[in-house]
């Protein structure tokens, strides 16, 4: 990496647009800036994207939950000071939103995650004390690719667009000012972008 992040839990890794859990990797070299995965990611070409969560006021948390099908309700063993400080994954897939209700040391989902493996649920809490992210969310047609976020105070950098929970990568939009353009076209799905 070009730069020494403050830890494992300040940075979004994503293979194939699937985020990974930070236990997936370690920080070695002299700067502590290499990751090194506990198995090899896939072949491919941009396949990988590592996303920097920083900032001087910004701390983050991040504890992993393990799915049986029947469970819905976890407890954290942080405060949550914020849902928009929040994200959810299962299986690496981004989770709306409207998917669990957080409590101040909780996360109810409104379906059981599934079982498939230990640890399959992530969940990460940014504590800042200053304005946290805005979510925007559509609903796709299948042949509209631009999109109006209305959120027009943020610089791209810290844009993440995710289709039906898969993270996309950087060089598949572009966004100024508040609009997202794809540059393909989604299939039609509700809640999908």
């Amino acid at each position: 990496l070009p730069y020494t992040p403050a830890g494992r839990v300040f940075l979004q890794v994503f293979i194939n647009g699937i985020r990974q859990s930070s236990d997936s990797f370690i920080l070695t070299g002299s700067g502590v800036n290499i990751i090194q995965f506990s198995e090899a990611p896939p072949a491919g070409t941009n396949n990988i994207e590592v996303v920097y969560l920083v900032g001087d006021r910004v701390t983050a948390n991040d504890v992993l939950f393990t799915g049986d099908g029947v469970t819905t309700l976890f407890t954290t063993p942080f405060t949550i000071q914020s849902p928009l400080g929040v994200s959810v994954y299962v299986d690496g897939v981004y989770q709306l939103q409207s998917t669990y209700t957080l409590g101040t040391t909780s996360i109810t989902f409104s379906q059981a995650p599934p079982t498939s493996v230990p640890d399959n649920i992530l969940l990460v809490a940014l504590h800042s004390d200053f304005a946290m992210p805005n979510v925007a969310t559509f609903t796709t047609d299948g042949i509209q690719t631009v999109f109006d976020t209305g959120i027009t105070e943020v610089a791209g950098k810290y844009v993440y667009v995710y289709f039906n929970g898969i993270y996309q990568h950087k060089d598949s939009y572009i966004y100024s000012s508040g609009i997202v353009s794809l540059l393909g076209t989604p299939p039609a799905m509700a809640n999908s972008l």
